[in-house]
């Protein structure tokens, strides 16, 4: 769920209503459908290598038979829908920073583990913000980032990202990329003549 968070801008509970009849191996798209959406509208979102790399993964049950259509992607091992991953969540971010995971007699969290975690504060729904940044980084246009986070307004998209140094490097090599093509192409098509170079010389003395 972290690599389908960071490579889509999913929210998790349109990835934990995901089921294996909107997973379009064909296409190469998820389908999510509006009624699992935040803002009721449908959306198909391109997988990228390393998603579909781990999609593929969990389509076999532990027995090695693929999955019905009606089963949840990230659901647990028998395919039925799991409702929430605040346990594993909160395991995860614990380990992830090194520190033991500690729970009471009731299954909650130490005092200590909680005042780590507050520590950390790192929340799920921030993955959908390092998604975004991560798309703004590599240059893919604004436009494109809200479709991807299902923003009504690209305001609210430009609210939600934050530019790197790195991304400011990115954008930059991406556009003098483009630029050095763009002169390229003109010259093919519309060559100048070549300067006379004694005009050239004494014009600039």
């Amino acid at each position: 769920m972290l690599t389908a968070a960071l490579e889509t801008g999913c929210r998790i509970g349109e990835l934990l209503s995901l089921q294996w009849r909107q997973v379009r191996f064909d296409l190469n798209e998820t389908h999510l459908r509006a009624v699992n959406t935040k803002a009721r509208r449908a959306r198909h979102l391109p997988m990228s290598q390393r998603l579909r790399a781990v999609i593929e993964m969990r389509r076999h049950d532990q027995n090695g038979r693929e999955y019905p259509g009606t089963a949840f992607v990230f659901g647990d091992e028998t395919g039925a829908r799991i409702k929430s991953v605040k346990t594993a969540w909160e395991n995860a971010r614990l380990k992830a920073h090194g520190y033991e995971v500690k729970r009471e007699t009731n299954a909650r969290l130490s005092a200590e583990c909680r005042r780590q975690l507050a520590d950390i504060n790192l929340h799920f729904h921030d993955l959908r913000r390092e998604a975004g940044s991560r798309l703004l980084d590599a240059g893919v246009p604004l436009g494109v980032i809200q479709a991807f986070l299902d923003h009504a307004n690209i305001s609210t998209s430009s609210r939600y990202l934050k530019v790197t140094q790195h991304g400011l490097h990115v954008a930059l090599k991406h556009y003098e990329e483009v630029r050095r093509r763009d002169t390229n192409v003109t010259h093919a098509t519309n060559p100048l003549p070549s300067p006379d170079r004694t005009v050239v010389g004494k014009s600039l003395q």
